[in-house]
């Protein structure tokens, strides 16, 4: 089913320009002119009750299997984009963060997700069409935002689904510069699951196991994974295992933290104050933890989570 903008039909050749975004076209204005009426959003901090989504993550909720959480949300992107769907009769929310591995296959397993939630909560519609909000990536100068804001729209375009596009702000439409260096506007998006209005959000408490997560995104697989159960209201964390091993990571542990940004970041300069902190617990986790099937998943367990006073604990 076709992509749209603007009620306007848009060609799956569009997505191979790279002056999709910044050519003086009217499809490029559209663009500018939906973003322009976001950028200018202030922030809010979200911090209990929060539906946390990691890079590489996507959850999906609506009204009904919300429980007590208030917001959907994601932040700490720079190159990386988040992409918050909204289906408007079944109030279904859907937010992924996604960071290029395996972008069309994330897409994918997203919309089948919403397709599966929309038929649960509004099951006399067959057809669902989905509105899209893009958020994240800058004018980065090793061109990893635009490669991934373009596989983000030709996979949305392969989608059997009519997808409307609502603001895309990526790129150069993301964009804000300072003493001559380029940051992100949106590093950071959230959902209110009550009034479905969408906020530029700084996330204070980003869930739990954050530092099992980081070690999955370094050496666990790369499929985009779905992190909330529907039907129990609870987070979750798949079992993995690692892909392969984190070479020298004792000496990489010994590293100053100017050398752990400079080579595990896409984008040093641009990166929030905690970047660093989380990389070095992920890669303590790794060192403490070579196998995490016998530590963590024992017997290939699932880990839950429930939210309590605002916040997410163990099941």
């Amino acid at each position: 089913m076709p992509l749209f903008l603007n009620k306007r039909q848009l060609e799956h050749s569009l997505f191979d320009q790279d002056q999709l975004l910044t050519e003086n076209s009217s499809l490029s204005s559209t663009f500018k002119a939906l973003a322009e009426t976001w950028i200018s959003k202030p922030e809010i901090v979200v911090k209990e009750n929060v539906l946390y989504v990691g890079q590489r993550e996507y959850a999906v909720i609506d009204p009904h299997s919300k429980g007590n959480v208030e917001y959907i949300a994601s932040d700490s992107a720079t190159t990386c984009h988040i992409v918050v769907f909204i289906q408007p009769e079944s109030r279904v929310v859907g937010l992924s963060h996604f960071d290029g591995c395996n972008t069309e296959q994330g897409v994918y397993d997203l919309i089948q997700q919403m397709d599966l939630r929309c038929g649960q909560v509004a099951p006399a519609s067959t057809q669902h069409s989905y509105d899209v909000y893009i958020f994240g990536g800058f004018q980065d100068t090793k061109g990893y935002s635009i490669k991934l804001a373009k596989e983000l729209f030709r996979a949305m375009h392969a989608s059997t689904r009519n997808i409307h596009i609502k603001v895309a702000c990526v790129f150069n439409l993301n964009s804000r510069y300072e003493h001559g260096t380029c940051y992100p506007i949106y590093y950071g998006v959230g959902v209110n699951c009550d009034s479905m209005e969408i906020h530029r959000v700084r996330c204070e408490n980003k869930g739990p196991m954050r530092e099992v997560k980081g070690a999955r995104n370094f050496i666990g697989p790369k499929q985009m994974m779905n992190c909330y159960d529907n039907s129990s209201h609870e987070m979750i964390l798949h079992p993995f295992s690692y892909q392969h091993q984190f070479q020298q990571i004792d000496l990489w542990l010994s590293q100053s933290d100017k050398f752990l940004l400079k080579h595990l970041s896409t984008s040093p300069e641009q990166e929030p104050e905690d970047f660093v902190p989380d990389v070095r617990q992920s890669l303590m986790f790794i060192a403490s933890n070579p196998d995490p099937s016998l530590t963590i998943f024992k017997e290939n367990t699932t880990l839950r989570f429930r939210l309590a006073s605002g916040f997410w604990q163990q099941c």
